[in-house]
């Protein structure tokens, strides 16, 4: 049975790793986050790649794939050739120039991930219970295996392609719920689920507490009270100030959207085990606080 249980933490840290991380790739290696993931997924594989397999294991749109490859083509980090079993399709591989380049962008993201997110955590254990089972996790997201190639893949790099896949995958999966079943936004239905579970609270904490900028939380609080699923009240501490809590609609909203939400979150953790789903809530907790620490 899945037991996984989503939190604020476990989606703040998912978030603000996809944040994060788009945002060192793109100021120091002018990179995309799909262009990272591009590159770590040839990185990993000794041998050429066709382009279909690549689109199926990005779980990318081919237009979308396209344009990823035509920029790292462009800057010499890729190359293409004609696939000689199939000519319909291109194999792709690394230049060397583009291998550096990848090395560099997976010791950079490797050295991020462990001073913002890792600190005092064991890299055994995060081998074990998060790298690792992302490649399963992606499958089942995905819906099928992932068609085996010639030369197994180069599974050493401390932080791989499908652990980018799957946080990245699951933010998607998460916005697509929401929307698919009149929801509304992934960082307004955070704000909403959070305030289930305060019962009531001053927006700005709110905000601080999911890292969401507090201009932006104040456009989502508009949109949840219009919508009828919270309600203002002057602060009984301080009249100056006014603090949120949910209406009985928005009560029965974050609850039938929760489990939406929850619904996916386990999916992409069951390949661990009871005890590893364990281990992984509180990682996600301890990942939480060391982002908060390394703010400061």
């Amino acid at each position: 049975m899945d037991r996984f249980a989503i939190s604020h933490r476990m989606m703040t840290v998912i978030i603000e790793h996809y944040r994060l991380t788009s945002a060192l790739m793109r100021s120091d290696f002018n990179l995309t986050y799909s262009g990272l993931s591009t590159l770590t997924t040839l990185l990993e594989y000794t041998e050429a790649v066709p382009t279909p397999w690549l689109c199926d294991y990005l779980m990318l749109e081919r237009k979308t794939v396209w344009n990823v490859l035509l920029k790292l083509e462009d800057r010499g980090l890729i190359a293409k050739e004609a696939n000689p079993i199939d000519g319909r399709t291109m194999l792709l591989s690394l230049t060397p120039e583009g291998r550096v380049v990848s090395e560099r962008t997976n010791k950079a993201l490797a050295a991020f991930v462990r001073e913002r997110f890792l600190a005092s955590l064991q890299d055994e254990e995060f081998f074990e219970f998060m790298r690792d089972s992302s490649r399963e996790s992606c499958d089942i997201l995905r819906g099928h295996s992932m068609p085996t190639l010639a030369a197994a893949p180069n599974q050493s790099h401390f932080f791989g392609s499908s652990h980018l896949l799957l946080w990245r995958t699951l933010i998607s999966r998460w916005k697509e719920a929401l929307r698919d079943n009149h929801g509304p936004s992934l960082s307004a239905f955070r704000l909403l689920d959070l305030l289930a579970q305060e019962c009531e609270a001053q927006p700005s904490g709110l905000a601080d507490t999911l890292r969401l900028p507090r201009s932006n939380a104040s456009l989502y609080f508009r949109q949840l009270i219009q919508g009828g699923l919270i309600r203002e009240t002057p602060s009984c501490s301080d009249g100056r100030y006014k603090t949120v809590a949910l209406t009985k609609r928005g009560t029965q909203e974050a609850d039938r959207l929760r489990k939406i939400v929850q619904s996916i979150t386990q999916k992409a953790h069951r390949p661990l085990s009871q005890d590893g789903q364990l281990v992984v809530e509180a990682w996600y907790a301890r990942m939480y606080v060391n982002l908060l620490k390394s703010d400061k």
